[in-house]
């Protein structure tokens, strides 16, 4: 799948790239889990070398928490 926008946001179907805990309802999400996500680009923020950095959000599947 590839990605769509949405008011500037990119929505993309990614795996996490670690285990994760939902803060709202402490249920785990585990390293390889799908879910869709919207990718924000960080406008002025790149590392010393020039590259991009993104912000990815994604909601609890128990919960919707963000």
């Amino acid at each position: 799948m590839g990605e769509r926008s949405v008011n500037g946001q990119s929505m993309i179907r990614m795996a996490l790239p670690m285990s994760i805990r939902c803060d709202a309802c402490r249920k785990p999400m585990y390293i390889g889990f799908k879910l869709k996500a919207r990718r924000d680009v960080l406008i002025g923020e790149t590392t010393m070398e020039g590259i991009q950095i993104y912000r990815f959000s994604f909601n609890c599947n128990k919960c919707s928490a963000e």
